[in-house]
């Protein structure tokens, strides 16, 4: 048996066994082709529903497959790709890349308790700058969007092609470490009330000094963020 063959037997036991596979390491070692391959040889040798879901921000996955864009919500791979290589295709390749902000503000829609809630938090400045440039919370929203896609049962295998980084399954502890930065004591006391803040002499010197520096606006922003959050 050819060593082509082998690999293609391996592939699909790995496929068979599990429901989600994950493809890390560092940057240039080839997983997003081989995140790619995972999927194309599963869809069309073992004739499932596969969804190759990229939460890498660098847009590899489309050139891998010979795609020219494609976005949050899942699109299916066209059959003729797969006859114009010489592969008759059994099963279905979907294809997904996570918008982190798109995401998140479909995160918020779902779980806010009311229309008014939604509305503030999606409009609030530090929601905003949050979802489009702290890291952890692309990492957190990715876990969020595979769980969904998972529980959803539209896919018998999820193939997930990571960012490159040092540690292969950072976005897995995305919820833990979101969990412990909500719970900070320094963000408990900014949702306290801004006049009880005010009226207490240990925290006075330190909020005019962050008054002078960040401004009063932008603590009024983080206190209504988080309190907000707090009845998700």
């Amino acid at each position: 048996m050819s060593p082509t063959t082998d690999n293609v037997r391996t592939i699909e036991q790995l496929c068979t066994a599990k429901e989600v596979v994950i493809s890390t390491g560092s940057g240039g070692v080839g997983k997003t082709t081989t995140a790619a391959a995972i999927g194309a040889t599963a869809a069309a040798n073992l004739g499932v529903k596969v969804l190759v879901l990229t939460v890498d921000p660098a847009r590899r996955l489309a050139t891998a497959l010979g795609l020219e864009r494609f976005g949050n919500l899942e699109v299916e791979v066209p059959r003729e790709a797969f006859a114009e290589a010489g592969v008759e295709s059994e099963g279905e390749l979907w294809v997904a890349m996570l918008d982190t902000k798109a995401s998140w503000d479909e995160l918020i829609s779902q779980h806010a308790p009311d229309r008014k809630t939604r509305n503030a938090i999606l409009s609030n400045p530090l929601y905003q700058n949050i979802t489009s440039k702290f890291v952890q919370s692309h990492d957190y929203v990715a876990m969020e969007r595979l769980y969904e896609l998972h529980a959803s049962g539209r896919y018998d295998l999820i193939v997930v092609d990571t960012p490159p980084t040092r540690n292969a399954v950072d976005f897995l502890d995305a919820p833990e470490r979101m969990a412990d930065f909500f719970s900070s004591p320094l963000l408990r006391w900014l949702i306290t009330p801004y006049r009880s803040r005010m009226m207490n002499f240990a925290s006075k010197p330190f909020y005019s000094i962050a008054d002078r520096i960040l401004g009063s606006q932008f603590l009024e922003d983080i206190a209504e963020f988080f309190m907000l959050f707090q009845t998700m």
